[in-house]
C-alpha cells in the first residue's frame, strides 16, 4: 500500500501562504498597537493599508496558498498561488513571487457597478458577496464549490472574469453573508 500525502497539509503550501502574508505585512506596513495585538484585533478593525493604495482594508482572507484583500471601497485584490484561477486574474500565473508584482497588483473585475461587501476563500477558490446581494466565485470547481452546476474552473482563462455571472441563489433570493470551506461555499 502506498501512502497518499494530502496536498492540503503539504509543508510547502503553508510556507508559501506564510510568505504571502508576511510579504503583505511588509509591503502594506501593517502596524498593531501592542496592547491590542490579539488574534481578533485584525477582524476588529486594526489599521491595515490596502495593497498598492491608500484604502484601508475591510477584510483579509487566505486560502491554502493565496490571500485576498477587500478594501473599504469594495475592491478586491488577490495574490499568491493561482493554479486554478483563484486570484481572479484570467490566468493561472501566480502573483507576488516576482519583483514589483505586489505594487502593480490590480483589482479583480467584479462587473460594471459591482463592488464586494464581503469575501471568503476556500482552499483553491475565492468568493465575493456583491453590493447587490449577488455572489460571484472563481477558482477550482472540482466539487461544485463555485455554485455553477458544472465542475469547470473559472478565472483561469482570458476574459472569464469580465463575463462571470452571479451564482444562481434562486428566484428573488440574495445573500447577506458568505463563507467558504476547503471545497464548499455557503451564502
Amino acid at each position: 500500500m502506498i501512502a497518499h500525502t494530502s496536498k492540503r497539509f503539504h509543508p510547502r503550501n503553508f510556507f508559501v501562504s506564510g510568505v504571502a502574508v508576511l510579504l503583505f505585512a511588509i509591503v502594506c506596513n501593517i502596524q498593531f498597537d501592542q496592547g491590542k495585538a490579539e488574534a481578533a484585533s485584525l477582524d476588529a478593525g486594526a489599521p491595515v493599508q490596502s495593497v498598492a493604495s491608500n484604502n484601508s482594508a475591510r477584510q483579509l482572507v487566505t486560502g491554502i496558498a493565496h490571500s485576498c484583500l477587500l478594501s473599504q471601497t469594495g475592491a478586491v485584490k488577490c495574490w499568491g498561488s493561482n493554479s486554478f484561477g483563484q486570484l481572479g486574474k484570467d490566468s493561472t500565473a501566480s502573483w507576488g513571487d516576482a519583483s514589483g508584482e505586489i505594487a502593480a497588483l490590480g483589482t479583480i473585475n467584479l462587473g460594471i457597478n459591482k463592488s464586494a461587501t464581503a469575501i471568503s476563500a476556500g482552499d483553491y477558490h475565492t468568493c465575493a458577496l456583491l453590493n447587490d446581494g449577488t455572489v460571484k466565485c472563481w477558482g477550482l470547481n472540482s466539487s461544485g464549490q463555485l455554485g455553477r452546476d458544472v465542475a469547470s474552473n473559472l478565472g483561469d482563462g482570458s476574459g472569464e472574469m469580465a463575463v462571470l455571472a452571479a451564482t444562481n441563489l434562486g428566484t428573488n433570493k440574495t445573500a447577506t453573508a458568505i463563507t467558504a470551506g476547503g471545497s464548499h461555499t455557503c451564502a
